[in-house]
């Protein structure tokens, strides 16, 4: 009896063991989307904090960020382990400290304000880089990669590598001012970045300068850290297969897109070609 206690003990702490490292693992691999917004200005430090809500992982609560407008160098203000620290044992209580918290830190910077991307002529290019596969044998593709191109006009003025899962996807783009600075805005870009279970949006934000003339009039567009950027007429939606039209500095000045204008080409040369050609039956007959 006492050595089938023992085996018995040891089969169930196996099990209770594997069991274990399964609920880890899922946990630790779960996937969801990832929110940023309630964007702030601090001079001091002369960076933009936001609110980081990841919904993957291991379940963070909202996480204070700042990105440098220096340096472009992301950073916390209030971390995941600090959130948990607030948090404690009451969940739905230790949320509202952790938004007390940051609504501390933030409440005396200034407020970062929603711009046009049309009304300023900014262009956002999405190229495809690469493809991840969970093995090489596989068509799972876990990430690709991309790298975004920034223009203004026809002048580049920044680029960035940003991720994605496939080139079908679409990438919504939309910029803020920041109190002070003529010639810088912050991007945020939005599109499905985690791949896992169909894909789970996922946003960033982006230091954008070398910018000219910029219309920072407010759009009115607030951005939470609760839910995806919306498409709206001040956001930029690009496709990896879009070309885009670099010669053209206004939104509205040439109704033609690159078919058409190889159309009108094509129509031209054969005018000419039938004016030439009746001349030359013309003067046969005299």
């Amino acid at each position: 009896m006492k050595t089938s206690f023992t085996h018995t003990y040891v089969a169930t702490f196996i099990i209770i063991s594997m069991c274990t490292v399964f609920i880890s693992t899922v946990q630790a691999t779960v996937g969801g989307p990832t929110f940023i917004g309630t964007f702030t200005y601090n001079p001091a430090d002369e960076s933009v904090y936001y609110v980081h809500n990841s919904q993957s992982g291991r379940g963070c609560p909202p996480v204070l960020q700042k990105i440098s407008l220096a340096t472009g160098k992301v950073s916390d203000a209030l971390s995941c382990t600090q959130g948990e620290e607030l948090i404690g044992d009451n969940y739905t209580d230790g949320i509202a400290l952790v938004r007390d918290q940051i609504n501390q830190t933030t409440n005396s910077f200034k407020n970062v304000t929603s711009l046009s991307l049309p009304k300023n002529d900014i262009r956002i290019d999405v190229n495809f880089v690469r493809s991840e596969k969970i093995d090489p044998t596989s068509d799972w593709i876990i990430m690709s990669h991309f790298m975004a191109q920034v223009y203004q006009n026809s002048h580049k003025v920044a680029e960035f590598p940003i991720t994605g899962c496939n080139l079908e996807q679409p990438f919504t783009f939309a910029g803020y001012a920041v109190p002070g600075f003529e010639k810088k805005i912050v991007l945020l870009s939005s599109t499905k970045g985690d791949c896992f279970e169909g894909g789970y949006l996922s946003e960033r934000l982006h230091v954008v300068g070398g910018l000219d003339g910029l219309n920072t009039e407010d759009t009115g567009q607030y951005k939470s850290d609760q839910s995806g950027l919306i498409p709206n007429e001040s956001t930029r939606v690009v496709f990896e297969p879009d070309t885009t039209n670099l010669s053209d500095s206004s939104e509205t000045a040439s109704p033609f897109n690159k078919k058409t204008s190889t159309t009108i080409i094509l129509i031209v040369i054969a005018l000419g070609l039938g004016i030439v050609t009746g001349r030359m039956f013309r003067n046969k007959n005299k």
